[in-house]
């Protein structure tokens, strides 16, 4: 094939591929940072990086704290430690978006809510909100949320920001959201 040519349907590869919206995930291990890896937020003055990784059957987004070795993923109230991981990197511009998921009572009142189907609606995260991978059960897509200087997964299902922090996952309804500028 000539060189022009592989030059054309590679820059057309390129049209289609960040059209579609996909985000550049670059793989890592043992602390190892890409070049142009997208640093999520500062802990103590040194980066904390997004990260994922695949664990017990899903694609769980955390963090990576690259001057301890590893990657933190929160899954089934645990902090995982993982040397094996994935790390978004800036082929796009990305931002943190304030976000919060509020408890909604039934529109019903009671008694009556006791014969209709009372569930709140679903939450629903902006279209130009970054997946992070999907969960393990179901498949969902997780998205990525931010809690202090920790980085995790937004479970829509769960209807709440899961992070790791301290050996565990903690959870939170309000949380900052990644999206696509």
């Amino acid at each position: 094939m000539q060189p022009f040519f592989r030059l054309v349907l590679f820059a057309y590869a390129l049209v289609i591929h960040y059209a579609a919206g996909q985000d550049d995930w670059r793989s890592g291990q043992d602390g190892s940072v890409p070049c142009n890896a997208f640093v999520g937020t500062l802990d103590k003055g040194k980066p904390v990086y997004v990260a994922r990784a695949a664990l017990n059957g899903g694609l769980l987004p955390g963090k990576l704290v690259s001057r301890l070795g590893q990657a933190y993923i929160p899954f089934n109230d645990k902090e995982y430690k993982v040397s094996s991981y994935d790390v978004l990197c800036n082929s796009r511009s990305y931002s943190w978006e304030f976000f919060s998921i509020s408890v909604q009572r039934s529109p019903v009142p009671f008694p009556a809510s006791l014969f209709f189907n009372s569930d709140p609606p679903p939450v629903r995260v902006p279209s130009n909100a970054v997946v992070g991978g999907y969960s393990a059960v179901h498949k969902d897509n997780l998205y990525i949320c931010k809690v202090g200087s920790s980085i995790g997964k937004v479970h829509l299902r769960h209807k709440a920001c899961f992070y790791p922090y301290g050996g565990k996952e903690g959870n939170s309804k309000i949380f900052d959201l990644l999206v696509r500028d």
